[in-house]
């Protein structure tokens, strides 16, 4: 449905209009459960939820620049790792954010062809790698909400630019409210912008295929706003980071480690050659990304450029070339941080990929040609039902390290209780945890991804997380070892036997000694490289 009038509050009364909205949010949500029920209805911790689940004061968030994500846990959601709740929560803003991205894309949200298509949307692999992390989904979810709301008044910015609007105080509120739309998505995950931008761009392409009339000076105005709206969201976001780190005298953390601009000017070749693997990776369905390989992804997104650019109402030769590269241009969107990040991001920043595999599939399903309507309804089928398989297989890699870390941990503090005369489980016993033990299992994985990760083998072994995950699971008597007395032991624990060999578990100095693995963890390393 398009939306009509150009007043911001029309706009609101939109959003606010639920004569349309209850079935098919039941149904979105109930397919959102059926690909999520696993982790619905099961409980497991990731690396990361450890830290979460024992904060106290969730200011780290505003060192990372997600000032939104420290509000609600401040005020709201003051324990982020939960079971059911949390994910069913993103379930039900993915689900709203649907149908209003829906409305932004002139959909009928309530058609087959759409239900089938969400799948793509809130279920597609890569954003397992962010929601393996409890503590951002609420927040991501709200995100996600707030970017599509953006994309939907872009979608009345255009509507509005292309009839010649000439009434500047509501064309700038509408941009104030675009942009501060834009600032809280980044507030609540950085590269939610690239969302933004993708679906703008999205929103501006349907137009452009059903106006043949729209001049070359009328795209070049719509694509300014859109730049403007960006970079005051981003600009925005920044002043706001700022000054909820400088309110609550927190330094910038985290995100930093990952932006290397130096990296684009000493190197350009090589960031963009790192770009453009990671880009075929996820667009190519690689084993490296999802476990599996999946020729069907690259031919969908094939066959929705293919679809979408035969829609071109008037076929010259500028236009069809220009339409091709827009929507190629479209895939390389959400790879946007790559630039500043030395060509390669985490999986988990990619939050705009999933918006790309759906607006091409819908671009395809719903074609003119019969022919490529059946073959690509036969494919997003078969990606759904690859994506749903993808998520079975790191689930059972993510439930089975995580019973393989609880009975661990039972093990070992059962053996720290039978090398300790008289233990006292109310008494306090600081301990330090040497080397990793990795965890193997038969189901896929991607690489560099924590899901199927132990406790006892991240950093190689971290005694501060090890701590951790002992406390969440009632072993709280158990404290990591200070930094002091860890390098005064370093000699001893060096030279004990690897777990689970008889003193691979030691008391010295009332300290409690256990030796996981061969080699020093990160913590360890760096005790050593400072007495070399």
């Amino acid at each position: 449905m398009t939306l009509h009038g150009s007043r911001v509050n029309v706009f609101l009364a939109h959003l606010s209009d639920f004569r349309n909205f209850q079935r098919p949010f039941i149904i979105l949500l109930a397919i959102f459960s059926t690909f999520y029920f696993l982790q619905l209805v099961g409980f497991s911790l990731s690396i990361d939820d450890e830290v979460a689940a024992l904060r106290e004061d969730p200011a780290p968030w505003v060192g990372q620049g997600r000032w939104l994500i420290y509000v609600l846990e401040r005020f709201i959601l003051s324990q982020p790792v939960l079971p059911f709740f949390t994910l069913f929560t993103f379930g039900v803003l993915v689900s709203a954010s649907y149908i209003v991205l829906g409305k932004a894309h002139s959909y009928r949200t309530d058609s087959a062809p759409l239900f089938l298509l969400f799948a793509l949307f809130a279920a597609f692999p890569t954003l397992y790698f962010i929601l393996n992390f409890a503590a951002n989904t609420v927040g991501l979810g709200i995100g996600i909400l707030l970017a599509c709301m953006c994309v939907l008044l872009f979608d009345r910015a255009v509507a509005a630019l292309l009839a010649g609007e000439r009434l500047r105080s509501e064309a700038a509120g509408r941009f104030l409210l675009q942009a501060g739309l834009g600032t809280a998505a980044i507030g609540a995950y950085q590269s939610l912008i690239l969302l933004v931008a993708v679906g703008c761009c999205g929103v501006f392409i349907l137009r452009y295929l059903r106006s043949p009339g729209i001049s070359w000076r009328q795209v070049a105005v719509i694509h300014a706003y859109l730049a403007f709206v960006i970079l005051a969201s981003v600009l925005l976001g920044l002043l706001l980071a700022r000054g909820f780190q400088m309110a609550l005298g927190v330094a910038p953390i985290y995100i930093e480690n990952f932006l290397r601009p130096d990296a684009l000017l000493h190197g350009p070749g090589a960031v963009f050659g790192k770009l453009v693997k990671q880009y075929w990776q996820v667009y190519g369905g690689k084993r490296s990304v999802y476990g599996f390989r999946y020729w069907t992804f690259p031919a969908l997104i094939l066959l929705g450029v293919f679809a979408l650019t035969a829609r071109v109402p008037d076929r010259t030769a500028a236009r069809l070339v220009f339409t091709f590269l827009y929507l190629m241009g479209m895939t390389a969107i959400p790879f946007g941080l790559n630039i500043v990040a030395g060509g390669t991001v985490p999986y988990r920043t990619l939050v705009a990929v999933p918006y790309v595999f759906w607006f091409l599939a819908a671009g395809a399903v719903l074609s003119d040609s019969a022919a490529v309507r059946r073959i690509a309804v036969i494919l997003v089928v078969i990606v759904a039902a690859q994506c749903l398989y993808t998520f079975s297989a790191f689930q059972a890699s993510r439930r089975l390290a995580f019973e393989h870390d609880v009975q661990l941990a039972s093990r070992i503090y059962e053996r720290i209780a039978t090398e300790i005369p008289n233990f006292d489980r109310t008494k306090v016993y600081r301990a330090d945890f040497y080397g990793a033990l990795g965890f193997d299992s038969i189901y896929r994985d991607a690489l560099h991804s924590t899901i199927s990760a132990s406790f006892f083998e991240w950093d190689g072994g971290n005694p501060h997380r090890i701590a951790s995950i002992l406390k969440i699971l009632g072993y709280s008597n158990i404290v990591a070892l200070d930094e002091k007395r860890r390098r005064a032991l370093l000699p001893v624990i060096q030279q004990m036997p690897i777990w689970p060999a008889n003193g691979s578990v030691r008391v010295v100095d009332d300290v409690v000694l256990v030796r996981l693995g061969q080699q020093p963890g990160t913590v360890h390393r760096k005790l050593l490289a400072a007495g070399d």
